[in-house]
């Protein structure tokens, strides 16, 4: 099970209650043989963390469907629930926090401003946030008690303390040699 898929398992058992959960994702994250089965496979750690925001955006763009217009006074006024306002500003929360989008490394990438493993970590990070915000997006919607201000106060202070968070280089397993001989001559 990957750590994001133990994550997401965590909030839906709790209800998608995110209490304590940066503490323990920071103590998975600074386990360096962890980040090696989630981060071993760079490329694939990129694509996962790309997939992962074109879901994220088709979540986001959804938020009109799951929160429509209040027709209740139209056509005299067409007022936009403020969830989701909430909901369409979970990345730009997160950009301001100095989260990064799994696009904007890439970018970065092509101008060989960073390397393929820093780009994967991000994306990981990312991933996180986006199934933090999920659950709490959730929960908004399910009416679970969440406005739209404490979604919004809530996704700045997790991509603050997720951002925060040291991310472990992968540590590759010990190299196995196979019948090292020495030759004496």
């Amino acid at each position: 099970m990957t750590l994001v898929a133990a994550l997401e398992a965590q909030l839906a058992a709790s209800g998608g209650e995110g209490e304590g959960v940066l503490g323990y994702l920071a103590e998975l994250l600074a386990d360096g043989d962890l980040m090696q089965t989630e981060l071993g496979d760079t490329e694939a750690a990129i694509e996962e963390a790309e997939s992962d925001e074109r879901t994220a955006e088709t979540w986001l763009t959804g938020a009109f469907e799951r929160f429509p217009i209040n027709t209740d006074a139209f056509p005299h006024s067409s007022h936009v629930d403020p969830r989701a306002h909430a909901v369409l500003a979970t990345h730009r929360l997160a950009q301001r926090a100095r989260l990064y989008m799994p696009s904007e490394p890439r970018a970065m990438q092509e101008r060989d401003e960073v390397i393929p493993a820093w780009r994967a970590r991000e994306g990981l990070r990312f991933r996180l946030y986006s199934a933090l915000v999920r659950a709490l997006g959730e929960a908004m919607v399910d009416g679970g008690g969440v406005t739209a201000a404490v979604y919004v106060t809530n996704c700045q202070s997790m991509a603050k303390e997720l951002g925060a968070i040291e991310i472990a280089a992968p540590q590759a397993p010990p190299a196995q040699t196979e019948g090292t001989r020495l030759s004496c001559r």
